[in-house]
């Protein structure tokens, strides 16, 4: 693909995950969201029909999930392997993949109605499941035997393929832009998530806060620890050079990733405020002097919690490379885990689950970013638990640094 058409590869990759995750789990949206047959056994028990849904929607969106990343994964990796990395790059990569699998759940809960409720006027319901099937099959066959000549056509005509789909398919050109990193469409990618969700969970609002609003600031605060620690992974190999011919202070590498990463949360926080002006009149939207804690003391913690994740990781990095793979898994599975588009209110009769979250240092940083959104000071426990994981991380990062780095250049 020529050079600025990367989005071109992403738009047309995405839209087969999208295709092969639809195709793949409409057919268990079909059998459990619509005619599930224990339906009268599961009403009958005290058990709100609100958590029944949500569990089902749950699973097709993770068979959705499984389906698509056959496609989304591979996609990710080889763009990331094929151009130079950096944190929107990344970000953009993990946001297209959240992308096409809720995606997949929307249109998966819509086909598998339109099959559920054809199939109610069928006396034979197997043969509606046979036809898409086949039809599934037929499809694939026809693509997998004119692969080769598309591809081949697309690659001497991307650029003005490129142009028709900009001028005509907008909306696909913002998608694509979102893989390669686009801040301008990943911002606008967010906030058409947090409508998609509002609408899926029936929420306008979401622990007194509005729901873009709330989703859209868990997401900065959780950005600005993902950028700052998957740049500062690799900075000591990157900068190689410098260690070997001066005498700069390794500790600086680090400290100038999170550095970056605090400019760009600061940008987020522009778009965050003008989103915030649209909808003033909403649950928990305002602008109150509590704003100013968000200097300090939280993006100070913040900045001390991410530092000393970097330290380590940048540490590890040197002598085990593939540290960089894990980790990308590893932050999805945490961005799972931190609260950005749900809340605890959610699982509040689940005990032990709702105290497993709690122990994730980033629920604290994201809670108390959105306590000072809606003008109401953290107490001094949050203040606390925040200083022990910034300070804490700090240090034993900073510790583990300092006494790997005289063998730095050894193993680089």
């Amino acid at each position: 693909v020529p050079m600025g058409y990367g989005w071109l590869f992403f738009a047309l990759m995405g839209l087969l995950a999208l295709a092969f995750g639809v195709f793949g789990s409409v057919f268990n949206t079909y059998a459990g969201l619509y005619l599930a047959k224990d339906n009268d056994l599961l009403l009958s028990l005290p058990i709100p029909p609100r958590t029944i849904m949500n569990a089902r929607l749950l699973g097709v969106y993770l068979m959705g999930l499984l389906y698509s990343a056959v496609v989304t994964v591979p996609m990710v990796a080889v763009f990331w392997v094929f151009t130079e990395m950096s944190a929107a790059v990344f970000l953009g990569g993990l946001l297209i993949i959240f992308l096409v699998s809720l995606l997949t759940l929307v249109l998966s809960a819509l086909l598998g109605y339109v099959v559920a409720r054809v199939s109610l006027k069928l006396k034979n319901r197997s043969f509606l499941t046979v036809l898409i099937a086949l039809v599934g099959i037929a499809a694939y066959y026809f693509f997998y035997f004119k692969a080769s000549s598309l591809l081949q056509d697309l690659l001497m005509n991307a650029e003005s393929y490129g142009e028709a789909v900009r001028g005509s398919a907008y909306p696909i050109y913002l998608f694509g832009r979102v893989g390669c990193g686009d801040w301008l469409a990943m911002l606008l990618v967010t906030v058409v998530i947090a409508l998609v969700f509002s609408m899926i969970f029936n929420r306008n609002e979401m622990d007194g806060l509005f729901y873009p609003v709330y989703i859209l600031s868990g997401n900065i605060v959780f950005g600005l620890m993902r950028n700052a620690t998957s740049n500062a992974l690799p900075c000591m190999v990157n900068n190689y050079d410098l260690l070997s011919k001066t005498r700069l202070v390794h500790e600086i590498f680090p400290i100038s990733n999170v550095l970056s990463a605090v400019v760009n949360f600061f940008f987020s926080m522009i778009a965050l405020f003008i989103v915030m002006l649209f909808f003033l009149n909403k649950p928990g939207v305002g602008f109150h002097f509590t704003l100013l804690l968000t200097v300090a003391p939280f993006l100070l913690l913040l900045m001390l919690f991410s530092l000393g994740v970097s330290f380590i990781l940048s540490t590890i990095y040197i002598r085990f490379r593939d540290i960089q793979h894990i980790y990308s898994v590893v932050l999805t599975l945490w961005m799972y885990l931190t609260p950005l588009f749900y809340s605890l209110e959610m699982i509040k009769g689940h005990q032990t689950a709702t105290a497993i979250l709690k122990l994730n240092p980033m629920y604290h940083y994201v809670t108390y970013f959105r306590t000072i959104l809606m003008g109401s000071v953290p107490s001094l426990a949050e203040h606390g638990i925040m200083l022990a994981w910034g300070a804490g991380t700090c240090l034993v990062g900073f510790l583990f640094f300092h006494f790997s780095k005289k063998k730095f250049l050894l193993y680089i």
